[in-house]
């Protein structure tokens, strides 16, 4: 049984798509888990087309989730600070 070779290349291309999107599934669930960088890159990558007011408002919202963190590190609570 000789398989089509244009059918063998879709197979192969369709399951690397496959595990394409498991592994940013993946990635995306592991940032969201432990935090990540992405917020803090995110307000990095925007703050200079911000206005004062929301400069200061960036600022003191990181400042507060940096704070509650380091409280329940020291309390040894859960760690699910991003959704307060």
């Amino acid at each position: 049984m000789i398989i089509d070779t244009d059918l063998f290349y879709q197979i192969i291309v369709a399951f690397i798509i496959i595990i394409l999107v498991i592994l940013l599934i993946w990635m995306a669930f592991r940032l969201r888990k432990t935090g990540g960088s992405m917020a803090i890159n995110m307000h990095a990558a925007t703050y200079e087309f911000l206005s004062k007011d929301k400069r200061m408002a960036v600022e003191e919202v990181v400042e507060e989730k940096s704070l509650h963190k380091r409280k329940e590190d020291k309390s040894g609570q859960d760690k699910d600070y991003l959704n307060n």
